[in-house]
């Protein structure tokens, strides 16, 4: 006969391993507690069901480990309700229900307790300063001991959604900033013959940035430099070489550096295959044609994730799904970052934008669920996204490269948040969970597919209009 048997889903093992490990070093009637835990007490080629029925027929107490996960996931539901038929109204009080989380760490979604398990007084087990009073609590428990009164320590008070805690533990601040990695040392300046930035696009057809002002162009083309696109419109004479830092540095040069980088920005995202909105050119997305999609793939074995596809609708004709998000570089101090919005885009085709309220009303529908990991899990996706494979994100300015990081700037303070934790490991790993937290995580097509539930709240019906409205009126009726 076991002392606890631990219910509980994968996302939550190493937890609950170490949960068991931590019992098991305790003892009870002179002896070690014993637990039956699935990693230790099934075998390779056992039979699973016959030894999760052993084990819940000899194990004095039943603990279900709570957690959205959990909640949602078959066996462990499999474990718990087969001990609820047996004693339905808890009289036996067998069943110690653990709360793991609150809310799910990846979406956000808070659990929803099954009644059966509701009524049960629970550990809270939610951060990490209650881990030792809720284990002493529960090992008090499992040794028979009548809860103390008149001053003792007293149990957990009943468990409150939304509840939340500051903990000692340490904690990362994740940013949507990506910081830059090196920056041009220089860039020079000559007296150009052209004022108007049209012209030297027209005569140069330059692939790198440049910026013209008071009769000088500036680049980050040295004026050595044999592919230099700019010879033609600049006369030699007035030859300078600056500084970047001290450009950045300055208010009223720092914005022309910026407009250099964004420019070579769009160029990166181009040549990458993304397409920036034709009313806001710092948004782009991932265009898509007829039954393709785009995917991205988390390293060389992480799952694949749908980028764009088009949706199809009851009625037969179908519109484009697309992650999106807006770039643009910022400076903070005298240092530049990649700021990054992840969104979503509509389009009729793939490639041609929804117009108008029907754009507005389907990103604020879908986008507005998603929660903080899911929002950073975007952000790690477009930063990996645009350096493409490599190690760093880099733009061509012309003699000089400007490198960014891929993953997000961050800080660390001595204090954090119950149920306010990220796993990056399994965020940023190259193995087959790379992209994703633990296994409730639905696949990333499926995440793009559900839009197409909002055809119930009538999202549809608004893009039905928006087609007929193509071609009929003017501007204005449009518009309204």
């Amino acid at each position: 006969m076991r002392d606890i048997f631990l219910c509980h889903t994968g996302s939550d093992k190493d937890w609950v391993e170490e949960l068991a490990k931590r019992l098991e070093a305790e003892t009870v009637e002179n002896r070690p507690i014993s637990v039956w835990f699935d990693k230790w007490d099934i075998d390779g080629g056992e039979n699973i069901l016959q030894k999760i029925e052993e084990g819940l027929k000899n194990t004095r107490f039943l603990a279900v480990v709570l957690s959205p996960a959990m909640t949602r996931a078959d066996w462990p539901k499999l474990e718990w309700q087969s001990q609820v038929y047996e004693d339905p109204a808890g009289r036996k009080a067998r069943i110690l229900p653990i709360l793991r989380h609150q809310v799910d760490p990846v979406t956000g979604e808070p659990i929803e307790i099954p009644l059966p398990l509701r009524i049960l007084k629970r550990y809270n087990f939610t951060s990490h300063n209650r881990f030792e009073p809720e284990l002493r609590e529960l090992v008090r428990r499992i040794r028979g001991i009548p809860h103390p009164r008149g001053g003792g320590h007293t149990a957990s008070a009943p468990t409150f959604i939304g509840q939340e805690e500051p903990t000692g533990g340490e904690e990362s601040l994740l940013s949507n900033l990506l910081p830059t990695v090196s920056l041009p040392n220089k860039l020079w300046s000559d007296e150009t013959t052209v004022i108007d930035p049209a012209e030297v696009i027209e005569k140069t057809k330059p692939h790198t940035p440049f910026w013209i002002g008071d009769g000088q162009l500036h680049s980050f083309w040295s004026p050595e430099a044999p592919r230099n696109p700019f010879k033609s419109v600049l006369t030699g004479r007035l030859r300078k070489v600056h500084r970047t830092s001290d450009w950045l540095a300055d208010p009223v040069t720092s914005p022309r550096i910026v407009q250099m980088f964004n420019r070579a920005l769009r160029t990166h995202c181009f040549k990458l295959r993304m397409n920036a909105s034709e009313k806001d050119r710092e948004l782009f997305f991932c265009p898509v044609n007829g039954t393709q999609t785009r995917k991205f793939a988390w390293g060389a074995t992480g799952r694949a994730r749908t980028l764009a596809k088009l949706v199809q609708t009851k009625d037969g004709s179908s519109f484009g799904v697309h992650y999106a998000t807006r770039l643009r570089f910022v400076v903070l101090g005298a240092t530049p970052y990649l700021l990054i919005q992840p969104g979503w885009y509509f389009t009729r085709d793939g490639s041609k934008p929804l117009e108008g309220a029907v754009m507005g009303a389907l990103s604020t529908q879908w986008g507005g669920r998603e929660r903080n990991a899911a929002v950073l899990r975007n952000v790690l996706m477009w930063g990996l996204f645009l350096a493409n494979r490599q190690p760093a994100i880099e733009l061509h300015l012309g003699s000089e490269r400007l490198r960014i990081g891929a993953v997000p700037a961050h800080s660390r303070i001595g204090v954090s948040m119950s149920e306010d934790t990220v796993r990056l490991d399994r965020i940023l790993g190259g193995a087959e969970h790379a992209g994703e937290i633990g296994e409730a995580v639905a696949s990333d097509e499926d995440e793009i597919d559900q839009i197409a539930k909002l055809q119930e709240a009538g999202a549809f019906e608004l893009i039905a209009e928006s087609f007929k409205l193509e071609g009929d009126g003017d501007e204005e009726e449009q518009e309204g």
